[in-house]
């Protein structure tokens, strides 16, 4: 017997040599050492492809392309899967960044829960986002709502405040297809105007001050019902103590020289203005 065939030692010549004619040993000798590494070290690009059926990583290839990086995250990804952890790791595949609020407890809600975001995302980042907490989130579990800077809440009655902005039916958003989650976004605009340095016009403003207890919302328990109501959004400037509130009475005009420009241009303006945000 040798290493090449396993016949016991009366075996005839003309047997051994066709052990070893028809031996496979010589041919898969020396990859066999690599099969133990295989799946760690160095792995060979024609074995990645196998490594991701076999570790059932094919549902997030649509959102990691690279199967190198899919077999090296997505194996450890599946031992958090159905946490919140595993959620905010697939949000980093979509280039997201945002935080998982989970639902208010002992609600007909308690399996909800909701993404925030730190900015509004487009139609195609959507489609990723809840992708992926269709994914990682438990069977039991449901993406419900989505939200970016305009986030506004259900109102509830022993916890809000009259002037918390909270929504008597529901939180702030709406579904714009009905494969998506409730969709809840805003966002901040401004733009600079050079002034010009000569005054333009005189204003004329009417100061009523005002005694309130809660500087920031009334409660029931605590507030006095003679007291100036104020709700957010209300035109008050609040101080320490007191209240002013700011009346608009009109303005005069300065002396200086109007734009040439017609009523007819405006109209174009505010028409075309008008039909973008219909559009």
């Amino acid at each position: 017997m040798s290493r090449y065939d396993l016949l016991p030692p009366n075996a005839t010549p003309l047997e051994r040599n066709l052990s070893r004619a028809t031996s496979t040993l010589d041919r898969i000798a020396r990859p066999v050492p690599i099969i133990r590494i295989a799946k760690r070290v160095n792995i060979p690009d024609g074995v990645i492809p196998w490594l991701v059926y076999e570790y059932g990583l094919g549902e997030l290839l649509p959102y990691i392309t690279n199967q190198r990086r899919l077999v090296s995250e997505g194996v450890l990804w599946q031992r958090i899967r159905g946490t919140p952890a595993s959620i905010r790791i697939g949000l980093t595949w979509v280039d997201v960044e945002g935080f998982v609020e989970e639902s208010e407890r002992g609600t007909r809600r308690w399996a909800e829960f909701m993404i925030g975001l730190d900015a509004a995302v487009d139609a195609d980042t959507i489609d990723r986002i809840v992708g992926i907490a269709r994914i990682a989130s438990p069977v039991r579990s449901r993406l419900q709502r989505i939200f970016a800077v305009y986030d506004f809440r259900r109102f509830v009655l022993d916890e809000s405040g009259l002037s918390d902005g909270g929504i008597l039916s529901d939180h702030s958003g709406t579904r714009p297809r009905p494969d998506w989650p409730q969709i809840s976004f805003g966002d901040f605009r401004g733009k600079t105007i050079d002034a010009a340095p000569e005054p333009i016009a005189s204003v004329l403003i009417d100061y009523s001050p005002a005694q309130v207890t809660k500087l920031d919302r009334f409660l029931l328990s605590e507030g006095r019902l003679d007291e100036e109501w104020h709700v957010l959004n209300y035109p008050l400037l609040m101080s320490e103590e007191n209240v002013e509130s700011v009346t608009y009475s009109g303005q005069t005009w300065g002396p200086f020289g109007w734009v040439s420009e017609t009523w007819g241009s405006v109209e174009t303006v505010v028409s075309t203005q008008v039909s973008t945000l219909t559009s």
